[in-house]
């Protein structure tokens, strides 16, 4: 009787325990990047820039003028890159 008294608990801390690190923040929000068209910010996809300190840019179509990335909403941090231009047309 002993035994169950303190095994069951036991079992309960550990259980407690073990859930606690089972506990998953899932990102409802993928990872996204900003760029700015005519005085608006736009979300696109996370982009791969590669390795580097250039600046990244976009190209929306052909022959179109290049958009600086931008990691935040705020645009405050520009993602930098290998300098490859990424072409979404």
């Amino acid at each position: 009787m002993k035994i169950r008294k303190l095994i069951l608990p036991m079992m309960a801390f550990i259980c407690a325990i073990g859930m606690a690190f089972a506990n998953v923040n899932f990102n409802e929000n993928p990872s996204n990047d900003y760029i700015v068209v005519n005085g608006d910010t736009i979300e696109i996809d996370e982009m791969d820039c590669g390795i580097g300190s250039e600046t990244c840019q976009v190209q929306l179509e052909r022959n179109g003028p290049l958009y600086p990335v931008f990691d935040d909403a705020n645009l405050s941090t520009p993602k930098n890159g290998d300098g490859t231009v990424i072409k979404l047309y």
